[in-house]
């Protein structure tokens, strides 16, 4: 990691980092070297301004760098940067390169209805890909994604920039690539590039047979640490985590092809067994740490108990004894506050989750309730927010922690188009006739007496002797040390325990609710000779996040009688999770399509109730978001249109977004269709798969 100013000019010298490796086994040398000579970084001046995508291109073009990849962690990002450069006057293709990428994207997009192109940006997309740059992400139309990824591997496109989801699984390798930033989003902050992900993305540098050096360029900034960027890139150990755990469908899958016996043999040898496993060993080297500190405390402690002559004939005991009662005392006073805690949220969600549009709701306040009317419902039953405008003229959303005590419905009003117009001040307005509807208090869910346990556990502290001994204040200290540390080794040999067998207790719990709702039989009552059963056989055909919830929907004829474009709607609830919360409210298109998707959720209910009493991973909740848009593409509605109904129920979707959950429906839909329940439902599910592969989802299906 030397420095080095003579390859590039001393604009990117001043912006960029390089930093060398060699690419082993027959690649191409891999060349990195840092374009920041005093390998310090820089408090930001005032005047500081990165380079713009289109100065940084120039420069790669001046020496020779180019085709490259620009790796943004966003897809807002890459389509800002592709922006960037249409505004420029770049060009980096000549007239013949670019007649071949008109006639390829000609060639690729004649099934898409011109109505669609004007949804997609088709104009600026094309007129970009013509002057040699191009953006690659998720959320793009997959057909505009194999165009771009034809055009670069026959070397047509010169910049390409790219979510990480190109470094994986595509064949499209760069003489150069560029990383802006060495951090990046992971869905719930901001977290610094590992040693793999940083060799995962430079390793698309270097065209074999056709570059002899693969240069990786990290852009500089004044924030940026050389040594890190090192450490990146000559990290060479990876950590390998096993996420494995069995779920529904794999579990009836085992039994059904392997026996009970068998399919708990290969679970307890997989490879996240082994890792459970193996952590063992360091669980019990710090058992055997916190077994020899309780050992030299309670040396200690008795010492010194033994020079104040204290009266008791064991006095260790009994000291300790004493200790454990205030700590029990401590610690159900605690969990008596969480009760309580506990309680007032189940309380206030009981009444959020059921309150509808135009109801009116009493709120406590420190002096008298005060009115507020719900002007949009809440979203999911666990964890309900509402939209409310309040008598005081407040317009918001609120939710369970808002409320220290829970509300109270108390009337409804009719808002008419009010909640949709935002019409506040007339809302307010009603409001005062409802004034007569206001109670005088509202009731708290939970009161603050102790329980019966704290009693006891109070008495037995205050009548304990050690509580009258003299001159052993100054013990309590090591009192407690001792408590704690015990404490300690009881909660590593639960973990020690927990950890043995840790896949085969869960399978064991999986088959337990199985059991219970007939997917699976015991023979003759032994629970170590489990069968599928016949709904078992058909559960085994779902491969799907939320298998059983469709299988049980299935079952229970929940989605019999739909159309074809309903049940596409009220399926995709089992596929679609949004990526963003937005405005909106999701709705049926129609009473039938309506009942069916608050049916799933009910059964959705029941079925996390199951889950949580055999201690499983809980499904996720049904998405609504996206079943009004793929209802409207069932039914033959264009994508702009399709795409504004997802916007209406709060889904945030790309083109690309709106293709992939819709063959993600499709998929469902076959499964659905294979699992031989009801003729009109298999029918439905036959019809709606026809209607949805259409235009952007059938090409390249």
């Amino acid at each position: 990691f030397e420095p080095n100013t003579t390859t590039l000019n001393h604009q990117l010298a001043t912006h960029i980092n390089k930093l060398e490796h060699t690419y082993q086994d027959n690649h191409p040398t891999f060349r990195t070297r840092s374009t920041n000579p005093n390998h310090t970084t820089q408090p930001p001046k005032p005047n500081y301004r990165p380079l713009g995508r289109p100065e940084v291109t120039t420069i790669l073009a001046a020496n020779n760098m180019l085709p490259a990849i620009t790796f943004i962690f966003s897809r807002i990002g890459c389509d800002s940067a592709l922006a960037q450069c249409l505004r420029s006057r770049i060009n980096l293709t000549t007239p013949e390169e670019t007649n071949r990428i008109k006639h390829i994207i000609d060639t690729n997009i004649t099934t898409i209805p011109e109505e669609d192109l004007k949804v997609l940006g088709y104009r600026n997309w094309r007129t970009a890909l013509t002057r040699g740059f191009a953006a690659h992400h998720a959320g793009m139309l997959p057909a505009f994604r194999h165009i771009v990824e034809e055009l670069f591997v026959n070397g047509l496109l010169k910049v390409v920039f790219a979510t990480e989801t190109l470094a994986l699984g595509i064949n499209m390798p760069a003489r150069t690539v560029i990383l802006e930033k060495l951090v990046k989003f992971d869905g719930e902050g901001h977290v610094d590039l590992t040693p793999g992900q940083y060799t995962q993305l430079t390793g698309r540098a270097g065209r074999r047979g056709i570059d002899v050096l693969g240069n990786a360029v990290v852009q500089w900034s004044p924030a940026m640490d050389p040594q890190q960027v090192a450490n990146l890139a000559s990290t060479r150990t990876y950590p390998l985590v096993s996420t494995f755990t069995p779920g529904y469908n794999m579990s009836v899958n085992l039994l059904k092809t392997m026996g009970f016996t068998a399919a708990h043999h290969l679970l307890e040898m997989s490879f996240a067994q082994f890792q459970a496993n193996k952590s063992i060993v360091g669980h019990a080297h710090q058992v055997e740490k916190a077994e020899q500190r309780v050992r030299e405390l309670e040396q200690q402690l008795e010492e010194e108990l033994a020079a104040r002559q204290v009266p008791s004939e064991q006095p260790l005991a009994e000291f300790l004894e004493y200790m454990q009662l205030q700590r029990d005392l401590s610690l159900e006073e605690r969990n008596a506050k969480k009760l309580r805690i506990r309680q007032r949220r189940e309380a206030v969600t009981a009444v959020l989750s059921k309150v509808r549009v135009g109801d009116v709701l009493a709120l406590s306040t420190k002096k008298r309730p005060v009115l507020a009317v719900v002007v949009k419902a809440p979203g999911r039953p666990a964890d309900p927010r509402v939209g409310i405008i309040m008598e005081s003229g407040w317009r918001g959303t609120v939710e369970v922690d808002d409320f220290a005590v829970p509300p109270k419905v108390v009337s409804h009003m009719r808002l008419g188009g009010y909640h949709k117009a935002m019409d506040t001040k007339q809302v307010v307005k009603n409001l005062k006739k409802y004034a007569h509807s206001r109670p005088k208090k509202l009731r708290a869910a939970t009161t603050d007496k102790l329980t019966k346990k704290a009693l006891a556990l109070h008495a037995a502290v205050r009548g304990h002797p050690v509580r009258y001994w003299q001159q052993v204040d100054d013990l309590t200290q090591i009192g407690h040390d001792i408590i704690r540390a015990r404490a300690e080794v009881d909660k590593l040999h639960a973990t020690v325990d927990a950890t043995v067998d840790t896949l085969g207790k869960e399978f064991d719990r999986i088959l337990g609710l199985l059991a219970e709702l007939d997917y699976v039989e015991y023979v003759d009552g032994d629970r170590n000779n489990p069968r599928v059963s016949e709904e078992g056989e058909r559960l085994a055909l779902i491969h799907s996040e939320c298998d059983l919830l469709v299988a049980q929907c299935l079952r229970r004829g929940i989605w019999d009688g739909l159309d074809p474009a309903e049940l596409a709607g009220v399926v995709s609830l089992c596929t679609f999770e949004n990526r963003r919360e937005t405005r909106g409210e999701p709705i049926g298109a129609t009473d039938a399509m309506a009942d069916a998707m608050d049916n799933t959720i009910r059964l959705w209910e029941e079925l996390h109730s199951d889950e949580r009493r055999h201690q499983l991973p809980e499904t996720r909740y049904p998405d609504s978001g996206f079943a009004l848009a793929i209802h409207q593409w069932a039914a033959g509605a264009p994508l702009g249109y399709c795409m504004a109904a997802a916007a209406e129920c709060g889904a945030e979707l790309t083109p690309g977004d709106f293709v992939r959950q819709a063959r993600q429906v499709v998929d469902l839909l076959e499964q659905v269709r294979k699992t031989g329940y009801h003729e009109d439902t298999i029918w439905a599910a036959r019809h709606a798969v026809d209607a949805i592969r259409r235009g952007v989802v059938a090409i390249g299906a």
